[in-house]
């Protein structure tokens, strides 16, 4: 959209608004219909319902005017084509900062490599960077994030408590009918004061940390969140999160924090800080924990950072339950075991553990519906679309063990 020479035709036709920044847009749209103005109109922040209503009148009769709508949500807007943008290799972010910031910085592919394909991270870590140009042979992924959150400044410890709070949940209820959530974050999670967590997440709204959509606000950009949450379950006490796990969330939030669990891999430690977390001492390690409403939802997103440590944790569980401890096993607990058992048995590597704990709870079925423990553990044997990447002399590995099981119901 830049005014550069080779794209100067495109740049004279094109008018961005951001909905943050201006609420009358869609008032402004319809009277450029009916001028009969021509040209793309470029709509920041764009939830689907705004979308939906400017698609309208971009696709009126007498409209010579384009659209192109931009937002973090996925939900399906209807007769619309989504282009989902998804992270660019390091090469890509390169070539995007190194004409704007490249003379200026000596450590750039530094900078590119913890952007981690997010163009937003790449520019806030260089601004960053630019405002205190640390010496380079001392520069760490630890130096950057501080330079982020907070410039030049010294940390402000009740602020990181607050910041790691947020980013715990993909997104938070923050005014009106869902400011509950934000409440519940600030008082039973963080334990500070609301109006104190409110003030903090305001400051960080302004310089871009976090991130505004309508009443709700998430923290930005992903891989800071995603560190941020990591250094939250990494700090806090193994009563603390199991607490956390059992205590009953208000609204989405039981959702938006499983969304964030589940991209815990963002970060190269996490899969041995996941394997922690299902440790003995850690909140998912104990059979009450993962055969709970909420700790078995809970567990469901682990399984995708971590197959290798949930599978094995899991099938400690199972294997130990009697056939009656098995069938009791009912409702939201067993379908979100039975879908985590499905996603653990694609992986060659835990096929046999997770197919076998798989086998136990169809050895106790209590589901009619075609996706119980029984229809996906025959899935597994398809000859094809099985559902796993395991060659089928692995899978026959499940069937001779089966076959030999002093269980009848095994059998």
């Amino acid at each position: 959209f830049r005014d550069i020479e080779e794209h100067d035709d495109l740049s004279k036709r094109i008018v961005y608004a951001d909905t943050n920044a201006n609420s009358a847009i869609l008032g402004l749209v319809t009277d450029w219909v009916q001028c009969g103005l021509e040209g793309i109109v470029v709509i920041d922040n764009c939830d689907v319902s705004l979308h939906d209503k400017l698609r309208r009148e971009i696709q009126r009769a007498d409209s010579k005017l384009s659209l192109l709508t931009l937002d973090y949500n996925l939900e399906r807007a209807s007769q619309t084509e989504i282009v989902q943008l998804k992270q660019l290799s390091d090469e890509h972010i390169k070539q995007m900062i190194e004409p704007v910031y490249g003379k200026k910085i000596p450590d750039l592919d530094r900078i590119v490599a913890f952007a981690q394909g997010f163009p937003q991270m790449a520019v806030l870590l260089a601004d960053a960077r630019l405002d205190q140009e640390p010496e380079m042979g001392r520069l760490t992924d630890d130096d950057l994030a501080h330079k982020m959150l907070w410039g030049g400044r010294n940390p402000v410890e009740k602020d990181e408590k607050i910041l790691r709070g947020c980013a715990l949940f993909d997104r938070f209820g923050l005014d009106d009918a869902v400011a509950h959530e934000y409440e519940f974050i600030a008082q039973k999670i963080i334990e500070v004061d609301i109006n104190e967590f409110y003030d903090c997440v305001k400051r960080f709204e302004e310089r871009g940390l976090i991130d505004r959509r309508g009443r709700f606000a998430m923290l930005v950009p992903k891989p800071l969140a995603i560190r941020l949450a990591a250094e939250w379950w990494r700090r806090s006490r193994p009563e603390k999160q199991k607490e956390i796990i059992e205590t009953e969330m208000p609204g989405a939030l039981v959702d938006s924090f499983c969304e964030q669990i589940s991209l815990l891999d963002f970060l190269p430690e996490v899969k041995s800080f996941t394997e922690e977390l299902c440790g003995k001492q850690g909140p998912f390690g104990r059979a009450e924990v993962i055969l709970s409403n909420r700790g078995s939802r809970y567990f469901r997103s682990l399984v995708e950072v971590n197959p290798e440590a949930t599978s094995r944790v899991l099938s400690n569980v199972i294997t130990r339950l009697s056939n009656e401890e098995l069938f009791a096993i009912d409702g939201d607990v067993r379908r979100n075991l039975v879908w985590a058992l499905e996603k653990l048995c694609f992986h060659e590597a835990c096929f046999e553990e997770s197919a076998n704990s798989l086998l136990l709870l169809a050895s106790a079925e209590n589901e009619s519906w075609g996706n119980n423990a029984t229809g996906q553990f025959k899935q597994l044997f398809r000859t094809f679309l099985s559902g796993t990447e395991t060659p089928p002399r692995l899978r026959m590995n499940v069937i001779d063990s089966a076959l030999g099981s002093t269980r009848d119901s095994v059998r």
